[in-house]
């Protein structure tokens, strides 16, 4: 009885997931010659806030595999500040990382392994000892969080700064796509996801004035993020990714 109940719960949301794609790719494929123009940042503002401090958190916990590669693809822009969070790891994941760009900070045991949002709202705490201390207006500070295995694309600062020099836009969340190099099917298929499913999906909430950031690649202004949630905006729920959608 148990495994038909199970069984009955996975069709019915399968069958859910299933409509859901079906319908946003209906939509997508028609709202596409407008999306490309008013959406896809395609359209330049009259004139571009250089004035604009971007700090990008990266949490990293036991990442030394991939954490080298992403520090080095966000060394290229120049107007980024990185802000790398070592949450106790045990296998030298920031030994190597030094650059004038890079503020490297360490939590330890036992006040570390206590959730990714605990580590970005340290991280955040920190931003804002920064800005306070160097004077800088809060609505000028845009905030990223990127994986310590992401990368972003050669144009995202000319896009984030087309996006934010606008007073109006508060956030912004970036494509994700996986690494081109899959392994497996598991990864094609996520790749999918991320890269096709949730791009549509975001794009739709456009029309209905909504918003959904999914963590990776998430950038936001950091006044109206303080005064409309706290000074520490992440929790502790199961979906960090999606906390900040409140």
């Amino acid at each position: 009885m148990i495994i038909i109940i199970f069984t009955l719960i996975w069709g019915i949301a399968l069958f859910i997931f299933l409509v859901y794609s079906l319908i946003s790719l209906l939509f997508r494929m028609i709202s596409y010659p407008r999306d490309f123009h008013h959406f896809a940042g395609n359209q330049q503002p009259a004139k571009i806030d250089y004035n604009l401090q971007y700090y990008v958190i990266v949490p990293c916990f036991n990442e030394a595999a991939v954490i080298q590669r992403t520090i080095k693809c966000l060394l290229r822009f120049k107007q980024f500040e990185i802000v790398v969070v070592d949450d106790a790891s045990s296998d030298n994941s920031v030994s190597q990382i030094t650059n004038s760009h890079i503020h490297l900070l360490r939590r330890h045991l036992p006040n570390a392994h206590t959730g990714k949002g605990d580590v970005l709202n340290f991280a955040l705490d920190y931003i804002c000892q920064i800005t306070i201390r160097q004077r800088v207006s809060f609505e000028k500070v845009i905030i990223g969080v990127v994986d310590a295995d992401a990368q972003l694309v050669d144009n995202a600062l000319q896009r984030l700064n087309a996006y934010f020099s606008s007073p109006r836009t508060n956030i912004t969340q970036m494509r994700v796509k996986m690494y081109p190099h899959f392994k497996n099917w598991l990864q094609i298929l996520q790749d999918i996801e991320f890269f096709s499913i949730n791009y549509m999906a975001q794009i739709m909430r456009m029309y209905t004035k909504t918003v959904g950031l999914s963590g990776n690649g998430q950038f936001f202004r950091l006044k109206p993020t303080i005064d409309k949630i706290s000074a520490h905006p992440w929790g502790n729920a199961l979906l960090d990714d999606y906390e900040l959608t409140k």
